[in-house]
C-alpha cells in the first residue's frame, strides 16, 4: 500500500492509475456534480487509456477536506490531505468546539507537534477511546425482535400468524423487546468502524479487533444519518455523545449519492469549512453581548432563501444588525480572484446586505462582513468590510485573541 501526503489546496505529484469500472463512483465520491456541497478532491483526467488498457490516469488537488482517502487504484494507494493552517490550529479549532471531548483532549496530552501525522493520531486516539469506554461501561439495552416462533412471545401480528396456517405454517408472529448489547449507540459504533477499517492505522489494529470481539452480538446492518437522530442521550450513556458525532461525521463524509442509491467509500475526513465556520460562530457566541443572538438560519425572500453564515439578530428591535459569510481562504491561493468587482465572495456579501437591509432591517441599509483565516489584502467598502482571524496571534495569546477579535467583529455593529 503507497501513502502521500499533500497540503490543501496542492496537487499531488503523482499521477494515480484507476480502472475505469472503479472511476465512476471515486468520481462521485470526489467531486459532487450538484454543487451543494464542497468539492473534496479536483481530478483532472492526464489520458483515459493506459498501455492499452482501460485504465485512466488522473491528478488529483486537494480542496477543502482534510484527512485520509483510499485511492481505487491497483496499489490501494491513500492520500493523507494535512490542513492549510497546521495540525495544531487545526486540532485548536476542534478543541474549542468540542472542549469536552475525550478524544481531543487525549491528543493534547500525547504532545501533538506541527509535524504529526495528526489524521493517524486521531483515527488512534478515536479508536482507543472507544475501546476504553467499551471496556468499561459497555452499553445495553432493550432491542425490538420481530421473529417467527414455534411459540407466543410478546405481542403476536395475528395477521402474519393467520397468514403462516394458511400455508400449513404452526409458526407465530411475535414482537418483543430483547435486553442485549445490540442497541443504537453500539451499531453505530461498528458499522462507523466497520466502514473505515481499511484506513485503520497499523498500531490501532488490536484495539479495532478487541471492539469487534466487544460487539459481536450486534448486528453490523447499514446505519444511516438519521439514526443517529433516533439517539436519546440520558446521564447513563452522555459520554459516548462526543464519540458519536464524530461517528456522525465520519458517515456523512463517507455516503456517495448514485442513480442506484448511496454506496459507502473508505474514507476519514473533515470538512474545513465547516470547521472554521463553527469555530467562529461559537467564539461570536461566547463574546456576544446579550442584547444580541448569534445565529444561522435560512431567512426567507420574496423569491428564494438566503443561507447566511452568521448573522447578529437585535433581540430588542427584532431586526437583523450585521451578516457575515465566512470563507476558508487564503491570499496565496491561485483560486482567488484579486479583482473585487468580479469576485464571488464579493457578490454574494453584497447579495445578502441588500436583502437583509430591505425584509429583515426595515430598509436600514446594515453591514456586512466577509470573514477569512488570513488577510486577503481588500479593502473596505462602504457597508462590506473584510477582516481575518490570526492562527498565530491565537497560539501566541490564547484566549485573549478570541476576546479581541470577537470584540473587533462587534465594532461593525455600531458602525
Amino acid at each position: 500500500m503507497n501513502s502521500f501526503t499533500i497540503d490543501e489546496y496542492k496537487p499531488c505529484k503523482t499521477y494515480f492509475l484507476i480502472p475505469e469500472d472503479r472511476y465512476s463512483q471515486f468520481e462521485a465520491y470526489c467531486t459532487k456534480k450538484d454543487k451543494k456541497e464542497i468539492t473534496k478532491l479536483i481530478i483532472k483526467t492526464i489520458q483515459t487509456k493506459y498501455n492499452g488498457a482501460d485504465i485512466r490516469q488522473i491528478e488529483l488537488t486537494a480542496t477543502s477536506y482534510v484527512g485520509i482517502f483510499n485511492i481505487p487504484d491497483n496499489h490501494n494507494s491513500s492520500l493523507i490531505v494535512r490542513p492549510k493552517i497546521g495540525s495544531i490550529a487545526f486540532l485548536q479549532m476542534l478543541h474549542y468546539i468540542k472542549e469536552q471531548d475525550l478524544i481531543i483532549q487525549n491528543l493534547f496530552a500525547h504532545g501533538l507537534e506541527e509535524s504529526s501525522d495528526f489524521v493517524n493520531i486521531f483515527l488512534h486516539f478515536l479508536i482507543k477511546t472507544i475501546y476504553e469506554l467499551l471496556i468499561t461501561s459497555i452499553r445495553k439495552g432493550y432491542d425490538l425482535v420481530q421473529q417467527d416462533i414455534s411459540f407466543a412471545k410478546g405481542r403476536v401480528n395475528y395477521l402474519k400468524t393467520i397468514k403462516h396456517l394458511s400455508k400449513s405454517s404452526n409458526l407465530i408472529a411475535c414482537q418483543y423487546y430483547r435486553f442485549n448489547t445490540n442497541t443504537l449507540i453500539n451499531k453505530a459504533i461498528k458499522y462507523t468502524l466497520f466502514q473505515i477499517r481499511s484506513v485503520i492505522p497499523t498500531r490501532s489494529i488490536i484495539y479495532f479487533r478487541e471492539i469487534m470481539t466487544l460487539l459481536k452480538l450486534v448486528d453490523i446492518s447499514s446505519f444511516s444519518l438519521n439514526d443517529f437522530n433516533r439517539i436519546t442521550y440520558n446521564r447513563l450513556n452522555m459520554k459516548y455523545k462526543n464519540i458519536l458525532e464524530f461517528c456522525s461525521l465520519i458517515l456523512k463524509n463517507q455516503m456517495v449519492s448514485l442513480e442506484k442509491g448511496k454506496i459507502s467509500f473508505p474514507a476519514f475526513c473533515f470538512n474545513s469549512w465547516n470547521i472554521f465556520e463553527e469555530f467562529i460562530r461559537k467564539i461570536l457566541r461566547s463574546y456576544c453581548h446579550k442584547k444580541y443572538e448569534v445565529k444561522k438560519e435560512f431567512l426567507k425572500t420574496e423569491d428564494k432563501s438566503l443561507n447566511p453564515d452568521i448573522y447578529f439578530l437585535n433581540k430588542e428591535t427584532g431586526n437583523i444588525d450585521l451578516v457575515i459569510d465566512v470563507k476558508y481562504k487564503f491570499t496565496k491561493d491561485k483560486r482567488i480572484n484579486k479583482t473585487k468587482k468580479k469576485d464571488k465572495d464579493y457578490d454574494q456579501i453584497a447579495l445578502y446586505r441588500e436583502s437583509i437591509s430591505r425584509l429583515y432591517a426595515q430598509g436600514k441599509q446594515i453591514n456586512s462582513l466577509l470573514l477569512y483565516p488570513d488577510d486577503m489584502g481588500y479593502k473596505d467598502e462602504k457597508n462590506i468590510f473584510y477582516e481575518f482571524f490570526n492562527f498565530r496571534r491565537w497560539n501566541e495569546k490564547n484566549n485573549e485573541h478570541l476576546k479581541d477579535f470577537s470584540n473587533k467583529v462587534f465594532e461593525y455593529l455600531k458602525k
